[in-house]
């Protein structure tokens, strides 16, 4: 399989949540560890994309031992922590063939997910793989080919991914993936997550 690196966005500051989305309780650690768990059966190198917070989060990463990028710029929107990631790639990972961009918030997307993404991605076809829940969200976590590497890290502050994958329609297939591509904002959908995330639990645990 081509090199693609994953990079793990966790630079919010969790306004509407009122708390860090990152330090929030899930199993038997964070929602971080949790993300970072799934991401690293990927088999791929793995970056993860700090900001708010910095100084609490970081203990809880640096055990990983990954690739970690703190993003000063953060309060700029995603789109500066996405460049932020960039950056990283094309400076550590030249070689690499695209990239797959996932959330820290969007905690029941299973490891299988991730990887039926990078399984079914052929690289040098400029192909964007999106995700597509059923209630309609399409987006992250989405595998961008490395024809759209200057854009991503070109992108804006308020600007996000899903402003490369709407201007690149065409090139879009998207991989259904259920209710698991819902992400978490407010303490509600903490719970509602939790709970469904809890139910799956034995099952998640064998992927």
């Amino acid at each position: 399989m081509a090199e693609i690196p994953v990079v793990l966005l966790a630079a919010g500051h969790s306004e509407r949540m009122g708390q860090a989305k990152q330090l929030l309780p899930w199993g038997d650690s964070t929602l971080i560890e949790h993300q970072i768990g799934s991401l690293l059966k990927t088999g791929q190198p793995l970056l993860v994309v700090l900001g708010s917070r910095s100084e609490q989060i970081l203990p809880l990463v640096e055990k990983f031992h990954l690739d970690i990028v703190v993003n000063r710029e953060w309060e700029q929107g995603m789109g500066s922590s996405i460049t932020a990631g960039m950056n990283r790639v094309t400076d550590r990972y030249p070689g690499s063939m695209g990239v797959l961009i996932a959330l820290v918030d969007q905690p029941l997307v299973p490891p299988d997910h991730y990887r039926m993404m990078l399984q079914a991605f052929q690289p040098e076809t400029g192909s964007i793989l999106a995700s597509r829940s059923k209630t309609g969200l399409k987006g992250v976590p989405a595998l961008f080919d490395a024809a759209y590497f200057r854009e991503l890290a070109a992108l804006d502050g308020a600007g996000g991914a899903k402003h490369v994958i709407r201007a690149h329609s065409n090139k879009v297939v998207y991989v259904d993936c259920d209710e698991m591509g819902e992400d978490l904002d407010t303490p509600e959908d903490y719970r509602r997550l939790h709970a469904i995330w809890t139910g799956k639990l034995n099952n998640w645990k064998t992927s």
